[in-house]
């Protein structure tokens, strides 16, 4: 079997890199197109493994962020004389598009997955382009997408004709954590008179980090002994060094900037509860890395993870903009640390990449 995967954000994202070597070991030839705009993007995220060739485009140009058709066409053009059995396309529009233009020309079956960046900024902003998003869905063997949330989202902006026509054939596939994070059970929780919050994410106004800092503010002027660890780096990193100088919780607040996997895991260890509140998050794998080092969750209410787990299970979901929702459901995780962390770890074990590949396997079979 060989598989064309059109991936236009390879370049920012590791994931992909576990999916493609699991799916090598399952035998999948796999010859990954990344279409770049700058000479600087070409060999990013590179890696080498068995039966995967990547091959890095410069075929975009400044104006195709305006002229969608024209970009379309213009990497079909350059992917049409390949032969492959099967196309995975990434993402609905940008990658979606050309895999739907591919098999109008030659006829080759298609699966697309649907992100974060379709349903918030093309399906949302770029009217024009429904008709023929809607085209790329109806052709397509399945429709995967990362969360339960995402989902149903999109099943409220989409025509209800169109959604019954696709509706048995979309799944709902999560992404994988690496096997480091599983490659030693976390050690069994144990109480303490402090607790520790940790929270890993880009440091920008979508991840919400200010709400933690004003979370432990509240928490901490009523004698509370609770700390925050934050894992990343982004444009709000100064700002949010500010506020916590300025509101006397630098003592409180510890910045990492970004870290590699085994010091993630490391703070992890040491962490009790893991938050993250996103505005949007299509999945958040930093989710399920928290969970697999035993780790409860407080997490955005119909995003991300939002519907993988029943209310309580591993942790709850809260309005990010919330303070009191926020504050109360970390007193019902604290209160119950030692039975969230052992059912966390136990439920992490769902996300890993080998279980995920061969879902992808028997899709890609049943699609040829």
């Amino acid at each position: 079997m060989k598989v064309l995967h059109i991936s236009g954000n390879f370049i920012g994202n590791k994931l992909y890199q576990e999916l493609f070597k699991k799916l090598s070991l399952l035998n999948v030839n796999q010859f990954v197109y990344v279409p770049v705009r700058n000479e600087k993007h070409i060999g990013l995220n590179k890696f080498d493994f068995p039966n995967i060739d990547i091959k890095y485009d410069l075929v975009l140009k400044p104006y195709h962020r305006f002229f969608y058709f024209s970009k379309i066409k213009k990497i079909t053009r350059c992917l049409v004389n390949y032969d492959f059995d099967l196309i995975h396309a990434h993402t609905l529009f940008s990658d979606g598009g050309v895999a739907y233009q591919l098999y109008r020309k030659k006829g080759i079956n298609y699966i697309v997955n649907v992100r974060n960046t379709d349903i918030n900024i093309f399906y949302k902003y770029f009217p024009h382009l429904k008709s023929f998003a809607q085209e790329i869905l109806l052709n397509s063997k399945y429709i995967v997408f990362l969360s339960n949330s995402y989902l149903k989202k999109f099943i409220k902006i989409i025509p209800i004709e169109i959604y019954l026509k696709i509706k048995d054939r979309i799944l709902v596939i999560p992404n994988g954590i690496h096997d480091d994070f599983f490659s030693k059970a976390p050690c069994e929780y144990k109480s303490k008179n402090n607790i520790d919050i940790v929270s890993i994410g880009k440091l920008d106004k979508n991840k919400n980090m200010i709400t933690l800092l004003r979370l432990i503010k509240n928490l901490n002027k009523n004698s509370h002994n609770f700390k925050l660890h934050v894992i990343g780096d982004g444009p709000e990193k100064s700002n949010l060094i500010s506020f916590s100088k300025n509101n006397g919780i630098s003592n409180s607040v510890s910045f990492y900037g970004q870290l590699d996997r085994n010091s993630i895991i490391d703070v992890l260890d040491s962490s009790d509860v893991f938050m993250l509140l996103s505005k949007n998050e299509t999945f958040g794998i930093s989710y399920i890395e928290a969970l697999s080092r035993g780790l409860p969750l407080i997490y955005t209410k119909n995003e991300g993870i939002d519907g993988y787990f029943d209310e309580g299970l591993i942790g709850y979901s809260v309005d990010p903009l919330n303070l009191s929702e926020i504050e109360n459901a970390l007193m019902k995780v604290v209160e119950r640390l030692g039975d969230l962390s052992s059912m966390s770890y136990r439920e992490s074990k769902k996300f890993n990449w080998d279980d995920i590949s061969k879902t992808y396997f028997t899709i890609y079979q049943s699609s040829c």
